[in-house]
């Protein structure tokens, strides 16, 4: 059942991304079926109310941030004595040795691994229960068959000399300071930095109550339309796209989609099954955007083509408009443009109710997905450098710091977790 339910959070992710898999340049939907009247009734989708989200940013908010910032520079005390217990959290340095040759992603230093938390293999965490900060052992443990994160070593006896540097005590949490700031980050003083963080929190929320917004009106939207039937040429496009995704996905760790697919506890029949549901979602999505697209006569001017692609380009991380059309195509960002109108039309011509105004919010949990995945999805790689900061940098002051030296050894993590 866990697993299912871990499927079932991939799908909806997957959802936002499958349509843009594999470069894929997708038609504009103006024309993407012969009748909208056929499939769809649109219900009002003007004149509509949604929650108001508050915006303000609270000097809490600001302690808070800064509160990050110094429990991300902690040092964490380092007990050298007594032994290591189930519950601790060890740093240790670690050699993976196959027929007594190291191989490749094995070794780890200056690693923090807390004892039971069930993160590495069977049996290697146990392994370290009694052992003294400086002890050195041979750990033998055997690789879980199948294993997805390395096939390679799946049914393996392999043996890790590890190294015990200390046992990880309470952290030391440094006192905030023009000092502490002008170390860890591009600011001099306390304030530059507070101020630094009140505007970046006032721009993420702001942002976030733009798209709680944009959900909840479109979820009205959707709620208010009559679907008489549905393009099963589109529901079977959406389908295999989604489930080319996953053979992708699969074969990135070696597996055949069978193997996959028992992973997940799932027959291929009811993979077909979750994919359809999520499918249909999408092709009433379209069949609503394109019916208001139609009905309202909106269009994109090649002026404002050029004009918004340049925008959309750095919103999306690419380093340029070129770069971007080659990656999605001209018709996709059209597309995407299109849908920017939709979706401020349909908020321009609604009014914001305070919450204790609201009696029947708009339940955005199964809100099909509004914005254009295309676009999304095959800007997802750029767009994760773009949205990855340092504490040092201008984009975010709560990005974790790793403990110096330390390796992320994805390959060693229990295959289930």
């Amino acid at each position: 059942m866990k697993k299912q339910t871990v499927f079932m959070a991939a799908v909806l992710a997957a959802v936002a991304l499958v349509t843009g898999c594999g470069a894929k340049k997708s038609e504009v939907k103006t024309d993407y079926v012969d009748d909208l009247s056929k499939y769809v009734t649109l219900g009002e989708y003007k004149g509509l109310e949604y929650e108001e989200t508050s915006t303000e940013v609270t000097d809490e908010d600001v302690q808070a941030e800064l509160d990050y910032l110094l429990e991300s520079k902690a040092d964490v005390e380092k007990i050298m004595d007594g032994t290591v217990a189930d519950g601790d959290t060890v740093n240790i340095d670690f050699t993976g040795m196959r027929d007594g040759v190291a191989f490749d992603g094995g070794s780890g230093t200056g690693y923090d691994l807390t004892i039971g938390s069930n993160s590495f293999i069977d049996n290697f965490e146990e392994q370290l229960i009694g052992m003294k900060p400086g002890d050195t052992k041979e750990i033998n443990v055997t690789f879980p068959d199948p294993y997805p994160n390395n096939p390679d070593l799946a049914g393996v006896p392999v043996v890790f000399e590890v190294t015990v540097n200390y046992i990880c005590g309470e952290n030391i949490i440094p006192e905030m300071s023009d000092q502490f700031i002008a170390d860890n980050t591009d600011y001099q003083t306390v304030d530059e930095y507070k101020e630094y963080v009140r505007g970046y929190l006032k721009d993420y929320k702001e942002s976030t109550a733009d798209s709680d917004r944009e959900q909840a009106l479109w979820q009205q939207v959707m709620d208010n339309c009559t679907f008489a039937e549905l393009p099963q040429d589109k529901v079977d496009e959406e389908v295999e796209n989604m489930y080319n995704s996953y053979e992708q996905y699969a074969g990135y760790y070696g597996l055949e989609m069978a193997d996959f697919l028992e992973q997940m506890g799932m027959s291929e029949e009811d993979f077909r099954t979750e994919l359809t549901s999520y499918a249909e979602n999408l092709v009433k999505r379209n069949l609503v955007f394109n019916a208001i697209v139609e009905k309202e006569g909106l269009t994109v001017s090649d002026d404002e083509y050029e004009k918004t692609a340049e925008e959309k380009a750095t919103d999306y991380g690419y380093e340029s408009k070129d770069a971007m059309e080659e990656a999605l195509g001209a018709d996709t960002i059209r597309e995407d443009i299109l849908w920017d109108k939709v979706l401020t039309l349909i908020a321009d011509n609604a009014t914001a109710k305070p919450a204790s105004d609201t009696t029947d919010a708009a339940d955005t949990s199964d809100t099909t997905e509004v914005v254009n995945t295309d676009v999304e999805a095959e800007s997802a790689d750029t767009a994760e450098e773009a949205d990855t900061a340092d504490t040092t940098g201008d984009e975010t002051p709560t990005e974790a710091t790793e403990e110096e030296g330390a390796e992320e050894n994805n390959w060693l993590k229990s295959s289930d977790k």
